[in-house]
Parts: structure tokens; C-alpha cells; sequence
């Protein structure tokens, strides 16, 4: 999941300083396989190990922080462009991308983490 954000957050630095549109549509690929890769793998791991009687708690929690919060964002992205261009909001991006991966790098709780098969999660903490 790491090396998937880091290819996020190179994609997202490409994104930002591409030459041509056959180019930005290749970077803009990348970070859409890449994230969605990132997005599928940490949701089925937080499903699979949250107490089923919290589920439904933590995915509202989580849906809320990842699709919610995006309208709310938007006019954050207008100024930033204004502001300082398209690319340092694609450099902005890369550096919470970075952050992720390296959280998920230095913390060792996430770093080990793994997918288990249904009914087995609390088996293997256990």
C-alpha cells in the first residue's frame, strides 16, 4: 500500500509539470490506478479488522472523511491554484501522499498489517 502512495505522490508531481495533454491523461491514469489500488486495499483492511460491532460506525466515519469532505475542499483547490498555480497544488499533493506512505512505512501496526480471510481476523490477533 506504501509503494502504491509513492507512485501516487510521483504521479501527482508528474501531473503538475506535464509538457502535453497525452501526458497529463498518462500521469492522471497512474494516480487514479494507483490510488484506487490504495483506497480498495486500506477500506477491506479496516472492514476486516474493525469489531463487528463498531462497523458500521467506522465506516460512516471513514465515508465521511473520504467522500465528504471533498466538496468542501474544492474551493481550498481554487485559491491554492490562484494563488501559487496548478503545480504546487500537484506538489501539495504529493506531500500528503509522501506522509501517508511514510506513516504507513514508520508505524509498525500498519506496516504489518494484512488481509485475513472473513471470520479469521480476530483468530489471527488472538
Amino acid at each position: 500500500m506504501s509503494g502504491a502512495l509513492l507512485v501516487t505522490a510521483a504521479g501527482a508531481v508528474a501531473l503538475g509539470h506535464a509538457p502535453s495533454l497525452p501526458v497529463a491523461v498518462a500521469c492522471g491514469s497512474l494516480i487514479g490506478l494507483t490510488s484506487g489500488f490504495t483506497t480498495t486495499l486500506s477500506g477491506a483492511l479496516v472492514q476486516t479488522e474493525t469489531d463487528p460491532r463498531y462497523l458500521g460506525r467506522v465506516t460512516s466515519v471513514t465515508t465521511l472523511r473520504t467522500l465528504g469532505l471533498a466538496p468542501v475542499l474544492f474551493p481550498a483547490v481554487g485559491i491554492t491554484v490562484a494563488l501559487w498555480g496548478a503545480e504546487m497544488f500537484f506538489v501539495g499533493c504529493d506531500a500528503i501522499c509522501l506522509l501517508a506512505a511514510l506513516l504507513g512505512l514508520s508505524v509498525p501496526v500498519v506496516r504489518r498489517a494484512r488481509l485475513h480471510a472473513p471470520g479469521t481476523a480476530s483468530q489471527a490477533a488472538g
